[in-house]
């Protein structure tokens, strides 16, 4: 129970840093014309307005609210392609650049296209759709694809070049020919992290166990295949390194008088199926196949040892990804490795062993930063 409320811990406090990021110092004017001040957050999906003040959470839909502050921008409801939007137009011409959101922006073209524009939400897709945006305009196409990230400056730039652009048929820039050259779509991000591993130790095969705890630092790389179809982004293969160390710690369930530590080094593959693939918050769940390095220093009989071992084990996994923009994720992971004994027996004196038998069952929990 207690190492599955510290897992809790880290699942709760990564949801609640990563929703606070949606919402912007503000106020909203309600429709019979009251003004609340607070923390504001626009969810134009769903039709609402969501308002933090004084400790407290309201939902308001959005035919209840007349406009939205955020900042210097005063939003209000707009039916932009045939949806109501909380809106403010920031650059106005052949193309009309508009905030309708916090880092949401939505750009309307005269020549018929129009796309919602989410700064921290997949942001490598953006420089594609500002090129189908401002198709007929090559010289803004070739800046546009050769921008890693975006800014609301950035959105403003380009669609006041291409407003007064010498517009002309399109044809690909160099950049866009070399990658349908290339025609490349696998997906791939490497990962790295910080955690905690939870040992459950057990001496020759017996149920009595004591926990053990150490730090551990995690590397990896996940990759989405193109083949996968409609799968990519939901269905990613992996493979993750990682290395624990804890410890002396004296055990009162040996049957001997035991005291070590143990460094672990790990390696997993395995795959994980991630939910709500473009959403702000992904869940996963996840199964993979590991070898362990073990190396134990310590005494038993108060003779003291020096000895490595290891196995290998079914790991199931579960957690969650926050995209947080630039294409970086934050993630928490949780994973179970399934029991495994090392065999310590050692020479305690010419033909005499002495034998020492520890089982082990881990819980690792980590926080991972994907680039």
């Amino acid at each position: 129970m207690k190492i599955f409320n510290v897992c809790m811990i880290f699942l709760l406090s990564g949801i609640t840093w990563v929703s606070a990021q949606d919402f912007q110092r503000g106020s909203i004017t309600k429709s019979d014309g009251t003004v609340v001040e607070g923390r504001v957050a626009i969810d134009n999906d769903r039709q609402q307005v969501v308002l933090k003040t004084g400790g407290t959470t309201q939902t308001l839909s959005a035919n209840t609210v007349g406009s939205v502050q955020l900042g210097e921008v005063t939003l209000r409801p707009m039916t932009l392609d045939g949806t109501t939007l909380f809106a403010a137009p920031l650059v106005t011409g052949k193309a009309t650049l508009y905030q309708v959101g916090t880092n949401e922006y939505f750009i309307q073209n005269e020549n018929g296209t129009s796309q919602r524009i989410p700064l921290q939400k997949e942001e490598e897709k953006i420089p594609g759709l500002l090129s189908v945006l401002f198709s007929d305009c090559n010289a803004i196409r070739r800046e546009v694809t050769q921008e890693d990230t975006f800014s609301e400056s950035d959105l403003i730039e380009f669609t006041e070049s291409y407003n007064s652009c010498a517009y002309s048929a399109y044809r690909p820039t160099e950049m866009e020919a070399e990658k349908a050259a290339r025609h490349n779509t696998d997906k791939m991000r490497w990962y790295f992290g910080l955690g905690a591993n939870f040992n459950s130790v057990a001496f020759f095969d017996s149920a009595n166990t004591e926990n053990q705890t150490a730090a551990t630092l995690h590397a990896g790389v996940a990759t989405t295949p193109s083949f996968t179809g409609s799968l990519q982004g939901n269905l990613y293969f992996f493979l993750e390194g990682s290395a624990g160390f804890s410890e002396d710690k004296d055990f009162s369930n040996s049957p001997e008088a035991a005291n070590f530590r143990v460094n672990h080094f790990r390696v997993i593959a395995g795959t994980e199926f991630h939910f709500n693939k473009n959403g702000k918050f992904q869940p996963f769940l996840g199964a993979g196949i590991g070898a362990a390095g073990d190396y134990f220093k310590g005494s038993y009989q108060g003779y003291n040892f020096e000895i490595s071992g290891g196995n290998v084990f079914f790991a199931p996994s579960a957690g969650v990804v926050f995209p947080i923009g630039n294409g970086k994720s934050l993630g928490l992971k949780v994973t179970y490795l399934t029991e495994y004994d090392n065999d310590l027996t050692f020479p305690v004196a010419a033909n005499t062993p002495l034998f020492l038998e520890v089982d082990s069952q881990h819980i690792n929990a980590s926080v991972n930063f994907y680039f």
